[in-house]
């Protein structure tokens, strides 16, 4: 994902969803975000009040559920470049079942 200067997510959010749309991930567990490029000024926040700099390299694992709502650090000046993605449980129903045989 490319962002240009003043792009980028401004309000907070968590990449958890239990969507059961054919065309939506479903029961996402775990969100990555890998910084593609140095952005000092970038970066990503989490409540309450803990910052990841946006340092090229840098991978950042968290939950994808409300524990972990967060927002980016959107520049000005520099384009910023990362790579996401996620990991997703599947469906509910063999989601707890995989749970509850754990």
């Amino acid at each position: 994902q490319r962002y240009a200067p003043t792009e980028g997510f401004k309000t907070l959010y968590c990449d958890w969803t239990i969507c059961n749309e054919a065309t939506e991930p479903v029961n996402r567990v775990l969100a990555w975000i890998l910084y593609c490029k140095d952005v000092y000024s970038g970066g990503l926040n989490f409540v309450p009040e803990y910052h990841e700099t946006a340092e090229k390299g840098n991978l950042i694992i968290f939950p994808a559920g409300i524990s972990h709502i967060h927002w980016g650090r959107v520049t000005n000046q520099d384009v910023k470049i990362i790579a996401t993605g996620w990991i997703n449980a599947g469906d509910i129903k063999n989601y707890i079942s995989r749970l509850a045989n754990f």
